[in-house]
């Protein structure tokens, strides 16, 4: 039993972490309603129909012609289509329900956990990769966005995806194929995961510039972009017959929003240093604050250090894309809490370097003895049960315990009694008569 314990250690502590994610991410799924953008995404996913009840701020295709055109169904008018398909899939398989609505996200949050310790083990190596998998699973705003019905949890599972299926292809060219079909799903999630192509570039760039004559390189790019391309063609075929392209590049390129105009003035911020600092303050109450703080000494000391040692080319990937990541939402603007949750697993590998790396130097400069060590160890104990407990109040607790921002987020989503009245009224057998109203995509 010691023998195989032994041999398999780190496959049982990664499914420790799982089975502890697993419980955080569907335990109480459905708890709060859905609300806000989750409840749009998932309507328009039902009969996979982009459209929205809002005939006077922002219409879509639907409202434009008298006969819904075949290219409308390539893509979405503010997103990419994938995740929309996705979700469709899942209702017309498993029925449609608030839990069913959130499943696919819940999955790819589980999902994005696997995939961190996979790259991270082969960036740098097991250790780590446990322990920034561990992080993640236990980070109150990383659970918190896989139990909400957005866009953002299967881009991210896709992006890490993506970097994992890369640094494969590094040391065997014939993955790039593998890489450019995830590349390729990545960008039809959202155009946030764009990011991800200067990351590659410069990464390229600055380690092997030869990867970029490798036909294997260029096949992969190639099907990427064939991926892509019904999304370029839908933007063609809206700009030939309203004049812009759909509504996030119409607003990137100052084209008209007269079809969306409660949308009118995003586009590039000219704000970059406020946007820059308000992004970073976001997250105070996304995590917390122990937490938050011991993240931001980590992203202090691997910036520090990847400067001072640029030669060495250290951490270069995870630089390259807090770098992108920060540039891209600061330019568009875009720092609102779901958006931001794109930094979760990244910033769980930040900071796991920075604490392993604050442990080597106590053990090597014996700063500290061994009592020391060990109070060292129970204070990061401590910052994680902490957290576990602000992850706890956040998304599973019906009722938080304590303040706001303190004790738990307030990105928490609250249960507003739509689910129960349902349920009430059904059982008083007031909608026992309803029947539910097919949609068409005619």
């Amino acid at each position: 039993m010691i023998d195989f314990f032994n041999k398999n250690r780190n496959y049982l502590l990664l499914a420790l972490v799982i089975i502890l994610a697993a419980f955080l991410i569907f335990f109480r799924l459905d708890r709060a309603d859905i609300q806000h953008d989750d409840a749009i995404y998932a309507f328009r996913a039902i009969g996979y129909l982009d459209y929205l009840d809002t005939t006077e701020s922002q219409t879509t295709p639907f409202n434009w012609f008298d006969s819904v055109p075949w290219w409308s169904k390539l893509s979405f008018h503010d997103a990419p289509p994938l995740v929309f398909l996705i979700q469709h899939l899942f209702f017309k398989s498993f029925g449609i329900s608030d839990f069913i609505a959130r499943l696919p996200s819940a999955l790819a949050g589980l999902g994005a956990i696997v995939l961190l310790y996979f790259l991270t083990r082969k960036l740098y190596n097991e250790n780590v990769a446990l322990l920034a998998s561990f992080i993640l699973a236990i980070s109150s705003y990383h659970n918190w966005a896989s139990r909400i019905g957005y866009l953002e949890p299967i881009a991210l599972f896709f992006i890490l995806l993506t970097c994992y299926l890369f640094v494969l292809a590094l040391g065997d060219p014939k993955k790039f194929i593998w890489f450019g079909i995830s590349l390729g799903l990545t960008l039809l999630t959202k155009y946030t995961t764009f990011f991800i192509i200067p990351v590659i570039f410069f990464y390229v760039l600055f380690k092997d510039k030869k990867i970029f004559a490798r036909l294997y390189f260029i096949f992969g790019v190639i099907i990427a972009f064939l991926m892509f391309s019904p999304v370029i063609f839908y933007n063609l075929k809206l700009f030939q017959t309203r004049g812009h392209f759909d509504l996030q590049f119409a607003g990137l390129f100052n084209q008209s929003m007269a079809d969306w105009p409660i949308m009118a003035g995003t586009g590039i911020s000219q704000n970059f240093l406020s946007q820059f600092f308000y992004l970073w303050g976001q997250f105070i109450g996304s995590y917390s604050l122990p937490l938050y703080l011991i993240i931001i000494a980590s992203i202090v000391y691997i910036l520090s250090r990847f400067i001072w040692r640029f030669k060495e080319k250290e951490n270069l990937f995870i630089v390259l894309v807090l770098f992108f990541l920060t540039l891209q939402f600061a330019l568009t603007g875009t720092t609102g809490f779901r958006f931001l949750s794109l930094f979760n697993p990244f910033l769980a590998l930040v900071l796991t370097l920075g604490i392993i790396a604050l442990y080597r130097l106590i053990v090597k400069t014996n700063l500290l003895t061994k009592p020391k060590k060990i109070f060292y160890i129970i204070v990061l104990g401590l910052i994680f049960s902490f957290e576990l407990f602000y992850n706890f109040n956040t998304n599973i607790f019906s009722r938080p315990i304590g303040e706001k921002d303190k004790h738990y987020s307030g990105i928490r989503f609250e249960n507003g009694g739509f689910i129960q009245l349902e349920r009430y009224l059904i059982k008083e057998g007031n909608l026992a008569h309803l029947k539910p109203i097919p949609i068409h995509n005619e």
